[in-house]
């Protein structure tokens, strides 16, 4: 059995719990980057809702963190629009 793991070592429930919780929450999110001069444009649209923001950020930011900032600002603008607060142009 050379090669693998022991079980509980890597297959813990807590861990795999974790890893389709965050498998769920990436598969409602789409992500697009679009490169514009020296910076880059991240939308983000929640596939639920067909919410969608934008964020710049310098295209030397790390991929992760242009996704994280995309994600809290939409996390922001669907909790909002939970609270009853509109905002934003619906077409």
């Amino acid at each position: 059995m050379a090669g693998r793991d022991p079980p509980g070592k890597t297959d813990s429930p807590n861990r795999r719990a974790q890893a389709r919780s965050n498998a769920a929450d990436q598969a409602k999110i789409i992500y697009e980057f679009i490169q514009v001069g020296a910076y880059v444009k991240v939308s983000a649209v929640d596939v639920a809702t067909g919410v969608e923001v934008s964020v710049t950020a310098p295209a030397s930011a790390p991929v992760e963190t242009m996704r994280a900032t995309a994600r809290r600002k939409l996390n922001y603008v669907l909790a909002k629009r939970a609270k009853g607060g509109g905002g934003g142009l619906i077409a």
